[in-house]
């Protein structure tokens, strides 16, 4: 698959999205979000993600929260490598306002490897 060159990294032209590992569905389908959390196990997301790997998609989009952060422990413990990811942050749900709330989640990215 064709790539393109971010910072130091190729990321490959098609990215795994990943809301639905957090049970996130567009439009007036809220219902989707009950059923994606509790069809993507922390092991199926990692293995959605090594069959994305195993089709040339070398990164994925994702939002940081407990269960996708164990996922890729998950995938690096079976792939041997963490798998690229961008990070999407999300909102300050526990209202401690947005600056601090950026700073808490650019470091929980950095920590977990997150190439931007």
């Amino acid at each position: 698959m064709q790539t393109a060159k971010m910072g130091d990294h190729q990321v490959s032209r098609l990215i795994c999205g990943g809301n639905p590992f957090g049970g996130h569905a567009h439009g007036n389908l809220a219902y989707l979000g009950k059923l994606f959390r509790e069809y993507f196990t922390d092991d199926k997301i990692a293995e959605t993600l090594q069959v994305s790997a195993a089709n040339g998609i070398n990164t994925a989009l994702i939002e940081i929260e407990d269960n996708i952060l164990r996922s890729l422990d998950l995938y690096e413990e079976r792939m041997g490598h963490r798998i690229q990811w961008i990070c999407q942050i999300p909102p300050d749900r526990k209202g401690v306002g947005l600056m601090k709330h950026m700073k808490q989640q650019i470091q929980i990215a950095s920590h977990n490897k997150a190439i931007a």
